[in-house]
């Protein structure tokens, strides 16, 4: 006989396994301080891509007004200048990926920890279910 409620408890689980079961448990395999390491250094190279990206395209915009001008800038100031705003740049860029690691941690860990939590609750129907099945075949052999 099937037990409505062990069904509708492996149902739940098997749902959370599919949708975001996998990417929880694949993030909290990780060291909290490891994750956001790792993301942090995917950051340090996607930021300094997109730094110098979009320094090249004004560079092109404005590359008439650099062509014109290239005697009197200073390139000193202009390369500390382009040196601190990729700082800033990368500073911030920064500080909001350890924040949004730093929250998906967060949620995965308490994603799988009510998934454990479920889990149990599962083994405490399937450990019911066993001892009644234990009785009722004590019953039959006391007959």
């Amino acid at each position: 006989m099937l037990n409505e409620k062990r069904v509708r408890q492996m149902t739940k689980l098997a749902l959370y396994e599919q949708k975001e079961g996998k990417k929880a448990q694949k993030i909290t395999r990780y060291f909290r301080s490891d994750y956001i390491g790792v993301a942090l250094l995917k950051n340090f190279f996607s930021a300094t891509f997109a730094y110098f990206l979009v320094l090249g395209f004004l560079v092109l915009y404005h590359i008439q007004w650099i062509m014109d001008e290239m005697d009197s800038i200073n390139y000193v100031f202009l390369l500390g200048c382009i040196a601190l705003s990729y700082l800033c740049f990368l500073t911030l860029y920064s500080a909001i990926v350890y924040g949004i690691a730093s929250a998906r941690y967060a949620a995965a860990q308490k994603s799988v920890k009510e998934y454990c939590q479920e889990l149990d609750a599962l083994q405490k129907i399937y450990d019911t279910e066993e001892k009644k099945r234990r009785r009722g075949r004590n019953r039959r052999a006391d007959l």
